[in-house]
């Protein structure tokens, strides 16, 4: 009996010694195993959190008290804004043409409606644009290193004072003054 335990050993043994016959000191013997796949963890991608602003639109370029009333006047934001400067082809169609917007809100079934738009400008585009208010008859005037142009108050016949104000890099317009610097307000705010 301890003959075949002696023998089973031995055999044992050298079959153990077999498997590691032919690896070098240090690596281990592959496993004969078949091994799970364990799926990577793959963390979900983070959306960065956005920092500064918000992104420019309509309903950034002037203040929420000024939205809110319009909203209890009843004025409508005439959605197609973009369309109608470019069928008409009125200046504004240049603050989008630089990358900017020009916006409208109006009072339905009234002549009551307030534009408001900002581009950056350069050199060239400001004196582009400069030249072709001149040529629609609008007055320039100079104001520090700002150039303003207002409507000629004797063809003005809807009585709203349209002015466009430049400073370097940058155009404003609105129908109505003190909306020229709510906007340059707002915009200086995202900077």
């Amino acid at each position: 009996m301890r003959l075949r335990i002696a023998v089973a050993g031995a055999v044992l043994a050298a079959v153990a010694l077999s498997g590691c016959a032919g690896e070098a000191p240090g690596e281990e013997s592959p496993s004969t195993e078949p091994t799970a796949s364990v799926p990577a963890t793959v963390e979900p991608s983070a959306e960065p959190e956005p920092t500064g602003p918000p992104a420019l639109a309509c309903n950034t370029l002037i203040t929420q008290e000024t939205l809110d009333g319009f909203e209890a006047a009843g004025y409508v934001h005439e959605v197609d804004y973009e369309s109608q400067v470019r069928s008409e082809g009125s200046i504004e169609e240049l603050f989008f043409d630089y990358g900017g917007l020009a916006c409208m809100w109006y009072l339905p079934n009234s002549d009551g409606w307030f534009t408001a738009a900002y581009s950056p400008i350069t050199e060239t585009q400001a004196t582009e644009a400069q030249a072709r208010l001149e040529a629609e008859g609008y007055l320039r005037a100079e104001e520090g290193s700002d150039v303003v142009y207002t409507i000629d108050p004797s063809t003005n016949m809807l009585g709203h004072n349209d002015t466009y104000l430049f400073e370097p890099g940058a155009w404003y317009h609105s129908n109505h003054p003190e909306g020229v610097d709510e906007i340059r307000g707002e915009v200086a705010d995202r900077r």
